[in-house]
């Protein structure tokens, strides 16, 4: 079950991180035609590329590190650490106010973290003999 599980989430990262991608460029490419984005918006683009897609990349890689070479413990401490990153992440990010196409994308990120929490909920349950 444990391999499956880290399999699922990271065929899922790799659908989110393509679609999230699409939607940065997408945006910055129609913010060129557009007359600017907002600071806010900036911002936001900035800290979805500098730090939430890294660490959509690094949440499935560390549960996977703690179900090969982890132990229970491990796995229950991975599981907050991420939580309580991606719930930071979150909150800094729903503290801007977006135009209406970049919200789209933090709407997207907010999904897939809401995915990855789901995710790290079960990964928490799991223990090393699965």
């Amino acid at each position: 079950m444990g391999i499956q599980f880290i399999h699922s989430i990271m065929h899922r990262f790799m659908r989110f991180f393509t679609v999230i991608m699409l939607m940065v460029a997408a945006v910055v490419f129609s913010a060129s035609a557009a007359p600017s984005l907002t600071e806010d918006d900036s911002r936001f683009l900035n800290d979805a590329i500098n730090e939430g897609i890294p660490m959509l990349y690094v949440i499935p890689a560390t549960m996977n590190a703690g179900i090969f070479h982890g132990d229970d413990a491990a796995i229950a401490s991975i599981s907050q650490e991420q939580t309580a990153a991606l719930d930071a992440f979150i909150a800094k990010i729903n503290g801007y106010t977006l135009s209406d196409d970049v919200k789209a994308v933090r709407d997207q990120f907010i999904s897939a973290g809401d995915l990855y929490k789901k995710d790290l909920a079960e990964y928490s349950t799991l223990n090393k003999s699965c």
